[in-house]
């Protein structure tokens, strides 16, 4: 059988639960009431500042009375302003300065040879490469 003690005593108020779930349960209150204070502080923040927010800016209310001629970056325009109004393309081949016609007369310079802005002329590259080879057996 359990021996007893009477040196070593056991107090059943040592440790009170009540005082403890009355802290977490107010903690909880209070941490809410915050929650919801700061709800309503944001909404009425937002409301204000949708409020006091101007339409459009001076400049761009301006914008709309002028011709789309005026409305428009100066050229060179790039794709994304629409395909009548880009200048150059990368993928779109109607616009006469896209990437793929760029590309398609250099490839021709190449094959067909051509004359430079002071008159010389240069062969197609596939003769250079034949008569750079010629002259460098020679020596």
């Amino acid at each position: 059988m359990a021996e007893r003690h009477d040196d070593i005593r056991f107090e059943p108020t040592d440790i009170s639960i009540g005082p403890i779930v009355s802290f977490i349960a107010g903690l909880a209150v209070m941490t809410g009431l915050a929650m919801v204070g700061l709800w309503y502080t944001q909404g009425f923040m937002v409301r204000e500042e949708r409020a006091g927010k101007k339409p459009e800016r001076p400049l761009t209310a301006a914008q709309g009375s002028r011709p789309d001629s005026e409305r428009w970056p100066p050229e060179p325009r790039i794709e994304g302003l629409g395909g009548d109004r880009a200048s150059h393309s990368v993928a779109n081949p109607d616009v006469p300065s896209s990437a793929k016609n760029q590309r398609a007369a250099e490839e021709a310079k190449l094959r067909n040879g051509w004359t430079d802005s002071a008159g010389k002329k240069h062969p197609p590259i596939e003769e250079a490469m034949k008569l750079f080879l010629r002259q460098e057996g020679k020596r």
